[in-house]
């Protein structure tokens, strides 16, 4: 159905279907998307499709965007795109027919503007002007067309998406490849640029996966629970009841976790009230058995007090003996080391003597090494001035054969010049003999620098005689530090055969230990030949004897008190393994207790997460509400706009027709946009009837809302 370049078209869109809360209505999706032209095709007439799509989730692109299309740099032109409207006036049509006219024949004006047209007349101008004015008159009814079917398509869509699946193709205008919708600015203001890419939809499936994943934790957490077995928990098995939930809508979601977060769950306080009287059972055995614990305390130390005075005595009286008997040993010892400082002495003299000899023998072997230094020394030396020898040998050995080549070239040189000389000269000669000549000059100067050099080699030959002369004294010396140092071995060796080693120090020490232990013997055979001595000496040893027997016999009686010791110990032991177990299941009870606290201090603390979250989305959910409450009253009052634009739209309508009957023409005018209204009565009657149904709606619909608040 084609009216005056308008093409009728109809497509289906699906819109998803609100399964969950009625009341939640999810904002519109407005899309304005322009179709491009592929770039080998030309545009026909400028015509641009703006796609105007209904979806149920909200994202709006900018209704204002510049044509990508192969365009000539040509004055401006305005074209009316389709439009997918279908009415059944024929006033439509012909206002499009006229609408298509006057934009063709402006167009034309305007292409025509700028060249060197014909000369209008006044009254064409008139015309003209008026015709511009109709024309914008027209746009501006468009525009308000326009928006009132956006308006209009918005608030039916919120009530009845499934039925508007069609794609509405607005009329645009092109100026400077630049896409303008025909529309009211201040509805183009109102619609917002770029929206949010999540909209109410994506905002309620978010809340549905929250409420979905704190329902599964809350099922997992009571599995948890019910297969645990050190949990003493008897509760129902709501994991089934929660699975056929979980198909139902939201509201009987949140309703069964509203219930589960406030209902009394009577057999966790059973079990609550069982953990209180054990727990209380537990503090009084521990009472018990702390009272046993301080009735054993007191026996042991009563026990531990008697011991230690018995064992205080004991240790008493073996101190007083132990002390006159050390007494008496310390009166031996002092004899013993007045014996013994008088042996230091002796060992003092004799390491002396030792320590003598080893620093003579280090003085030795100092001189031996600087011996031995200097000889490598001089070793080094030779082999390095034999080697300059050889070196200068070969050197003069090939300069003396040079020197023999070169005076056979000489003598060679000195016929030919004779032989030269003697001959006729010839030019060819002449240039020859300046040639020789040259030659004679380099050879002279060869033969200097030979001369030089047989000097130089002669003065490094007499040179090398007196190192010569100089190594010769060198290895005299060198065989006198020979010998000398063959005296020195003789003198090492005889020094080695009186004094020991300097390598081992330890086995010195041994040594003279045992030369000390020789004099010793020596001191003791002299001492022994003194009776007084002997008689002392055998006294000492028999007050020691004494003494071992003494030590022997105290000895047994600390052994006895020892194993006496040990066997209270023993028992001790046992007691305070007993109270050791006493305390270990003590405590396995305060740890049991404590763990089984901290159990139900996490599940209170997981059931209270769970309840904020649940407030929380309570708290969006009521937000959204809110938001829904204020997108309706808000369509309420777009709605009365829309009657009181309905109102200034006849009115208009009215003015437009009287000015065309009084200005453009008479009442047989053919070109009439609008035909003049003969009978105003009935068309205000039509128009109060329907702004009284409309005005009637709004108020129920007010009413209502009041009803539910």
């Amino acid at each position: 159905m084609k009216r005056a370049g308008a093409n009728v078209t109809t497509k289906s869109a699906t819109t998803p279907r609100l399964t969950h809360r009625q009341h939640m209505r999810s904002a519109s999706k407005i899309s304005l998307t322009i179709k491009e032209v592929a770039a080998n095709k030309k545009l026909e007439q400028n015509m641009s499709k703006l796609s105007f799509k209904a979806n149920t989730s909200t994202n709006l692109k900018a209704p204002h965007a510049k044509a990508q299309t192969a365009r000539g740099a040509g004055g401006s032109k305005r074209s009316a795109s389709t439009i997918s409207c279908r009415s059944d006036n024929r006033r439509t049509e012909d206002t499009l027919s006229q609408l298509t006219k006057v934009s063709s024949s402006a167009g034309d004006h305007e292409t025509c503007g700028g060249g060197g047209g014909p000369v209008l007349s006044a009254r064409e101008r008139v015309v003209e002007n008026n015709k511009m004015k109709v024309f914008e008159g027209l746009q501006r009814k468009l525009q308000d067309m326009q928006t009132d079917f956006m308006q209009k398509f918005e608030t039916l869509k919120r009530s009845s998406p499934d039925k508007l699946k069609a794609d509405y193709k607005f009329i645009t205008m092109v100026r400077n490849d630049e896409y303008k919708l025909v529309l009211k600015d201040d509805h183009l203001v109102k619609m917002p640029k770029k929206l949010p890419t999540d909209s109410v939809n994506d905002f309620k499936e978010r809340v549905q996966n929250a409420v979905e994943s704190s329902i599964m934790s809350v099922i997992g957490n009571i599995k948890e629970i019910q297969s645990d077995p050190d949990r003493m928990l008897n509760l129902e098995d709501p994991h089934n009841l929660l699975d056929k939930q979980q198909n139902k809508n939201i509201q009987e979601l949140f309703e069964c976790v509203n219930a589960l977060a406030n209902a009394k769950d009577t057999e966790m306080d059973a079990q609550i009230v069982r953990m209180q009287k054990e727990i209380q059972d537990g503090k009084k055995a521990l009472q018990m058995a702390e009272k046993k614990l301080t009735e054993i305390k007191a026996i042991h130390t009563s026990e531990l007090e008697a011991l230690e005075k018995d064992l205080k005595e004991k240790t008493d009286a073996d101190a007083m003996k132990r002390e006159t008997q050390i007494s008496e040993m310390n009166r031996k010892l002092r004899n013993l080391e007045k014996q013994h400082d008088k042996l230091k002495t002796t060992l003092q003299q004799n390491t002396e003597e030792c320590s003598h000899g080893q620093t003579e023998k280090a003085k030795l072997l100092d001189e031996l090494k600087s011996c031995k230094d200097n000889i490598q020394t001089l070793n080094k030396k030779l082999t390095h001035a034999e080697n300059q020898l050889n070196h200068d040998k070969k050197d003069k050995h090939e300069k003396s054969e040079t020197i023999q080549k070169l005076e056979v070239e000489l003598e060679k040189c000195k016929k030919e010049l004779e032989e030269a000389l003697q001959a006729k000269p010839t030019p060819e000669q002449h240039n020859h003999e300046k040639e020789l000549k040259k030659e004679v000059h380099k050879l002279k100067g060869k033969v200097e620098n030979l001369e030089k050099e047989k000097q130089e080699f002669i003065v490094q030959v007499e040179q090398l005689q007196e190192e010569m002369n100089v190594m010769d004294k060198l290895r005299h010396k060198i065989h006198d530090l020979e010998e000398e140092n063959r005296d020195l071995l003789a003198r090492e060796k005889a020094a080695l055969e009186n004094v020991e080693l300097p390598k081992e120090f330890q086995a010195e020490l041994v040594r003279l230990r045992q030369s000390e232990s020789e004099k010793a013997r020596e001191i003791e055979k002299l001492k022994i030949q003194l009776s007084k001595a002997h008689y002392n000496i055998e006294q000492l040893e028999e007050q020691i004897r004494r003494d071992q027997q003494l030590l022997e016999v105290r000895s047994e009686l600390i052994n006895s008190l020892q194993t006496n010791d040990h066997t209270q110990r023993i028992q001790l032991d046992q007691i305070f393994a007993e109270v050791g177990v006493k305390n270990n299941t003590i405590n396995e009870l305060n740890n049991d207790l404590r763990t089984k606290s901290e159990e139900f201090q996490n599940l209170f603390n997981t059931l209270s997460n769970k309840q904020m979250e649940l407030s929380r989305q309570e708290h969006m959910i009521k937000l959204l509400e809110e938001s829904n409450e204020r997108s309706q009253m808000l369509r309420v009052k777009q709605e009365e706009k829309i009657g009181r634009m309905e109102e200034e739209i006849a009115r208009l309508k009215q003015t437009i027709a009287l000015y065309q009957h009084n200005v453009l023409g008479n009442a047989g005018c053919k070109n009439l946009i609008y035909q003049p209204i003969v009978g105003a009565d009935d068309y205000n009657e039509n128009l109060y009837y329907y702004t009284s149904e409309r005005r009637r709606k709004r108020q129920v619909d007010i009413n209502v809302k009041k009803y539910e608040v």
